[in-house]
């Protein structure tokens, strides 16, 4: 495993994600900009450095995720759980 640090980054611009569990799943550098993840299960995700601007996360869950670095520009987070969620060097 590189961890991260070999291959092409994950890309799913402008993609429908609703009501998708992605729990536990540890996306680095993930660019999610413009998808629509609207009640999704988020708890316990590794986003780190991950770019979300414009992304509609309303009424998601993302308890206890890890936002470190992420990048968060006019996304829609109404409604979200963010108990526990870890907030650190996000650019909003």
């Amino acid at each position: 495993m590189s961890n991260g640090k070999k291959g092409a980054r994950a890309a799913f611009s402008s993609v429908d994600m609703s009501n998708v569990d992605l729990s536990g799943a540890n996306l680095p550098t993930v660019d999610l900009s413009y998808c629509v993840i609207k009640g999704a299960g988020m708890q316990k995700l590794e986003f780190l450095m991950a770019d979300l601007p414009f992304t509609d996360l309303r009424g998601a869950d993302m308890g206890r995720t890890d936002l470190h670095g992420v990048k968060l520009k006019r996304a829609n987070l109404r409604n979200a759980n963010l108990v526990g969620a870890v907030f650190s060097e996000v650019n909003v």
